[in-house]
């Protein structure tokens, strides 16, 4: 049951099936090999996601200041659009 558990991801769950396994018969040493597997795997992925979420916070960080930028421009694109060709802000004319 608990390889049917590592196979669906759920490795909390094998590594508590592992337990109770050890509990009941704490002499089988290829329950303890897998339960230490287990446990190095969860480690591993752990840190893993923590890579990942860096990584994704890093790249959400930069599409808000990107997205912030184009609002920014637009703004500054429609005032711009609200402006006779000749005209600057001030009123003045440039030929």
């Amino acid at each position: 049951m608990a390889k049917v558990h590592i196979d669906q991801g759920h490795l909390k769950k094998a590594a508590e099936i592992y337990q109770y396994l050890l509990k009941i018969t704490p002499d089988k040493p290829d329950l303890v090999r897998a339960l230490s597997d287990l446990e190095e795997q969860i480690t591993e992925n752990r840190q893993n996601n923590s890579a990942k979420l860096v990584n994704l916070f890093s790249q959400w960080i930069d599409l808000v200041h990107r997205y912030k930028q184009l609002q920014r421009l637009e703004k500054t694109s429609k005032r711009f659009k609200g402006l006779n060709r000749w005209e600057v802000a001030d009123g003045e004319r440039y030929f």
